[in-house]
């Protein structure tokens, strides 16, 4: 049976948002275009995203296998002038352990910062009130 839906997790749409990003800052660095195809079948969106005059492997090769091999039902694959995102699974077919995905969550509900106001100190031993952690 054919499925021609596709229904998002969170997971997935953090994955969408870091590639388009990726992708974007590459073709903005390169002066070029971003041409977008979003195709869906068989229950899994592809997201294609040509990139001309980019060397797309040298620029996304690592993101590609970063967002692979972190992120469930993700799969980023780069070609020589393009990346291609799939976004497959679903929370009934596939489901993810409670722990996962509280953790999945967080990480696509954006960056925390977490350097502390300018001027705190911290408590510890010997002399770390002077310490500016993640500065």
């Amino acid at each position: 049976m054919r499925q021609d839906a596709f229904r998002p997790l969170p997971v997935h749409l953090g994955a969408l948002d870091e590639t388009l990003r990726w992708c974007g800052e590459a073709a903005e660095a390169a002066d070029t275009r971003i041409d977008v195809e979003l195709t869906v079948q068989d229950g899994t969106l592809h997201v294609w995203l040509g990139l001309d005059k980019v060397d797309v492997r040298t620029s996304c090769d690592d993101f590609a296998r970063l967002l692979s091999r972190t992120l469930p039902y993700t799969d980023c694959l780069v070609g020589d002038d393009h990346v291609l995102l799939r976004l497959h699974g679903d929370l009934e077919t596939a489901p993810l352990f409670p722990l996962a995905t509280a953790g999945m969550d967080a990480y696509v509900s954006g960056p925390l910062d977490r350097r502390r106001p300018s001027g705190e100190v911290t408590d510890g031993p010997r002399g770390a009130q002077d310490e500016q952690p993640y500065s």
